[in-house]
């Protein structure tokens, strides 16, 4: 019995002639309701002293960025169970801690000592109190990993957003939240597949050249810094995202421009650009030259998303690609042996589609 406090140690003083001690000092011989009441006795004692632990973890504080590191990892290191350096999530569907009086409290001392980092789109870092921010400005939080996900600045600039609050892991974001004192709801972005879950404004679909037609409907074409050298991008499955099922049976001119694709393709990548300079000339060429060039590229790309990009198994997927871009050579004559399976992809470590 911890009460969740890993944290803190406190001494509970019962008369002798009654103490519900067992023999061996470990524990309390009682019912669930002397447990309970002891868990709170504890636990409103710990809330009751955190503005004074606060205080001696600040204590000595050159500046405000680490009086801010010193309040939460007090609050941290006094309530949250930690496992060794390893950054707290997110609790998407709970508070700070479990207790809810311990929650309220700690969010009371946050609000009140806790400078927090507001990031500027211009790259500057000013910490201030929570009750200072303009939420007009300012209502959008995330982590500081996320913050410097290569997809962040293109979000920044989708969402007009001119300031947002740094967290320093996920647990921070609980902590603001609860003490968030504004009318304007507090916008917290935990995940990088929340970095793209508006894809229409992150990574605008393509419908212009030949090649975005022939792909299957689950697939479309987009321009963007965002894939950096990377050939694709998958999104977040949501509502109304074209399923795998569908996409084999149905092309992309036969859908809605609203309509969600699974994945998304970089029309800049040199593959590509290859595979549209092959259409074009065939066009040229005249229509029998351009129906066969149709039917080879379709059925090349159809290969190229079922066994190299839908491939989960690394090692088959690679093999695949060795296959795909010979082919590819064969059809357009360019030489595509330095651009490996891996490089298909992006090089977010972080990324969670």
């Amino acid at each position: 019995m911890h009460g969740a406090l890993t944290g803190c140690h406190l001494t509970v003083d019962f008369r002798r002639d009654d103490a519900p001690v067992t023999a061996s000092r470990n524990s309390l011989d009682g019912d669930e309701e002397l447990h309970a009441e002891v868990v709170k006795l504890v636990q409103s004692t710990v809330a009751d002293m955190l503005p004074e632990l606060v205080e001696a973890g600040k204590a000595g504080c050159l500046n405000q960025s680490a009086t801010r590191r010193a309040v939460y990892r007090t609050l941290c290191n006094t309530l949250i169970e930690l496992e060794g350096y390893r950054p707290e999530p997110y609790n998407k569907w709970g508070d700070f801690h479990p207790s809810a009086e311990l929650s309220r409290a700690a969010a009371e001392v946050y609000l009140k000592d806790c400078p927090v980092a507001v990031r500027s789109s211009g790259g500057k870092t000013a910490y201030l109190p929570l009750a200072e921010i303009d939420p007009a400005r300012c209502s959008v939080a995330t982590t500081a990993k996320l913050a410097q996900h290569s997809v962040f600045p293109a979000f920044a600039r989708a969402n007009n957003l001119a300031e947002w609050i740094v967290a320093i892991e996920g647990r921070e974001l609980n902590l603001l939240e609860e003490a968030w004192p504004h009318d304007t709801p507090l916008r917290v972005v935990s995940e990088p597949s929340e970095l793209i879950d508006d894809f229409q404004q992150i990574l605008p679909e393509v419908r212009e050249g030949r090649t975005w037609a022939l792909l299957r409907s689950d697939y479309a074409l987009s321009e963007s810094q965002v894939f950096g050298e990377a050939l694709v991008v998958p999104l977040p499955n949501r509502h109304g995202t074209v399923k795998r099922a569908v996409g084999v049976v149905r092309r992309r001119v036969a859908t809605a421009p609203g309509e969600r694709p699974r994945k998304l393709l970089n029309q800049r990548h040199p593959v590509l650009r290859s595979v549209e300079q092959l259409l074009s000339q065939a066009a040229e060429a005249g229509d029998e030259a351009s129906a066969s060039a149709i039917g080879d590229i379709t059925a090349w790309l159809d290969l190229l998303c079922d066994q190299v990009l839908d491939e989960d198994r690394v090692t088959v997927r690679r093999e695949r690609w060795k296959q795909l871009r010979g082919r590819l050579r064969e059809m357009t004559g360019e030489d595509f042996s330095q651009t490996t399976a891996d490089a298909l992809y992006p090089s977010w470590s972080d990324y969670d589609g």
